[in-house]
Order: structure tokens, then C-alpha cells, then sequence
């Protein structure tokens, strides 16, 4: 198979530049698989990819084990970069902007790779809540939502209460000829009395 004799190729200059302990010391350094990658050569003179080093590296579970603890040295690695390069950087207007678009970077590269030292973090924001405070602003809102139905039955009997009146003193039927007129508003009973007119 034609990947086996790049592998080999490739296992070869690993093994000229120290082996998998230098490899991961690389890593360790602050190098991401990617840089190593572009580092080694196919026999065509390319240079192989970040996948295909990946997979050299985690072919061995061991070797996979040493591989990831490198990598989290290697994001404080970043991180010490980040700030060498800030702490270099002259003082104009560019090379500062530069500086810190280059820093922002491998601190953000550094947060992917080790996101519990580096990563960007929920702030944890601790509220003290009164739960009596919490129960009656729930009260106030239930008994505002039951009022509304109440209020608007409240103004439609008293307009029901108007129409009665006014039709009961044009009619035949006046209060005249009885001792009061009895009306409901919202299931209560309320009796008008009237003067009864003596002949």
C-alpha cells in the first residue's frame, strides 16, 4: 500500500530528529502538530499532513497519552509566548496592534487545547435571593392577573345596573310603586330603596 512506504519515510526523520520523545518535546514547547507536520517530508518532497502526523501519533496508546499532556505544557508554552511577544513588542501604534493580534491569537489556541487552564470561562456569578421576596412578587403577580377579570365584570354589571334603572323610571313600573328595587352586582344583592308616592 502506497501509505506504507511514506510512513516509513516519515517514521525515519522522526527517528533521525530523536524519536517520539522529541516529537512530543515539540509539543511541550509550545508547537502545535500542525508546525511538526510542515517539518516532515514525504518522498515527493512534501511536506505530510497535520492528519496523517495526528494519526502517527495516537496510533500507540502510550505514545497518545504522552502526546495530550505535552500538548496541555504546550498551551501554557503559548501563553508565555503571548506575553514575550507583548513585552517585545516596540513601542509604535502598529507594532503594538500587531503584537496583540498575535498574542489574542495563541492564547485563544492555547483555550482550545487546554480549555480548564486557558479556556474561556462562564463567570460563576453567585445572587443572594430572598425566597420571600421571590413568593410574593409571585403573589402580587397572580392576584394583578385575577383582578383584571374581576374589574372588567365589576364595570360591566354596574353599566347593566344603570340600564336597569334608567329603563325601570321611563317604564309603567316606576319605583314609586314599591317599597325598593333590588339589584345584583356581581352575585351581591344591594336593595335601592325608593319614596313611595301616597295618594
Amino acid at each position: 500500500m502506497a501509505a506504507k512506504p511514506i510512513e516509513r519515510f516519515v517514521k525515519k526523520q522522526i527517528a533521525d530528529q530523536g524519536g517520539w520523545p522529541r516529537i512530543t518535546e515539540r509539543l511541550a514547547s509550545g508547537e502545535t502538530v500542525a508546525d511538526i507536520a510542515r517539518s516532515l517530508l514525504t518522498p515527493q518532497g512534501q511536506s505530510i499532513s497535520r492528519s496523517f502526523l495526528s494519526r502517527l501519533l495516537h496510533d500507540d496508546p502510550e505514545r497518545s497519552t504522552a502526546v495530550k499532556a505535552a500538548r496541555k505544557e504546550g498551551a501554557s508554552a503559548m501563553v508565555d509566548d503571548a506575553l514575550h511577544i507583548v513585552d517585545s513588542a516596540p513601542a509604535d501604534r502598529d507594532s503594538v496592534n500587531k503584537a496583540k493580534v498575535r498574542a489574542e491569537l495563541r492564547v485563544k489556541v492555547a483555550g482550545f487545547i487546554d480549555r480548564e487552564s486557558w479556556g474561556e470561562q462562564k463567570q460563576q456569578v453567585n445572587v443572594n435571593v430572598n425566597q420571600f421576596d421571590l413568593h410574593l412578587d409571585a403573589l402580587r403577580h397572580r392576584m394583578v392577573e385575577a383582578s383584571r377579570p374581576l374589574e372588567q365584570a365589576i364595570a360591566e354589571g354596574q353599566r347593566e345596573d344603570f340600564r336597569l334603572l334608567g329603563s325601570g323610571s321611563s317604564s309603567d313600573s316606576s319605583p314609586s310603586d314599591s317599597e325598593g328595587a333590588a339589584l345584583h352586582t356581581c352575585g351581591t344583592e344591594v336593595t335601592v330603596s325608593a319614596p313611595v308616592s301616597r295618594q
